[in-house]
């Protein structure tokens, strides 16, 4: 028993004479990704550089601006445009009207103007269902401007009452000769008359 003792003495200090040095262990550091803080005229590309760094582009702004909820002006100052609708218990009136520059009236031939838009797109709240029966534009100088117009006249389907309130959403696609190159939201609240 006592060479037992002495074996386990003997390996207690051959175990503690050894020195066991832990190393610390390798930290991976994750890899950097500097990221822009985007201006309120930039967006966040969601495609990276070579270099994994995240590239923030700046983004064109609009080529519009509002001057009030129904009038717009191109980017460039040169035309404005302003929407009106006028609603009864019968009938419902969508009309957009442009001031031009003045030259504008003979840069086409035949003094045949294009329409000031492509398509409007238009939604109301409550729903409201109507059907197209007619439409029409002109043209004119005033006060050293030339103004154009585009209107389109709907018949109302469903019953609507005196004094009832409707919410208009007009999203518009102008023509090219504009320079308005996004679709352009406009609301107009409308009351029966």
């Amino acid at each position: 028993m006592k060479r037992i003792i002495n074996h386990i003495t003997l390996f207690s200090l051959l175990f503690s004479g050894c020195s066991v040095t832990s190393q610390p262990e390798k930290q991976i550091t994750p890899p950097v990704v500097a990221i822009e803080t985007p201006s309120a005229n930039t967006v966040v590309s969601p495609s990276q550089a070579d270099d994994g760094v995240i590239q923030a582009t700046p983004t064109m702004p609009l080529s519009y601006e509002f001057l009030s909820s129904a009038i717009v002006r191109n980017r460039p100052g040169t035309m404005t445009f302003e929407v009106s609708a006028t609603l009864t218990q019968s009938t419902f009136q969508f009309r957009v009207d442009a001031l031009v520059p003045p030259e504008f009236e003979f840069s086409y031939p035949d003094y045949i103007y294009p329409n000031i838009y492509k398509s409007v797109e238009l939604s109301f709240s409550p729903p409201l269902e109507i059907e197209q029966i007619g439409g029409g534009g002109g043209s004119g100088a005033v006060d050293g401007k030339f103004t154009l117009d585009s209107e389109m006249d709907y018949r109302i389907l469903n019953l609507v009452t005196l004094g009832q309130i409707f919410h208009l959403k007009a999203v518009i696609l102008f023509n090219e000769f504009t320079a308005i190159t996004e679709p352009v939201p406009f609301e107009i609240i409308l009351t029966v008359n």
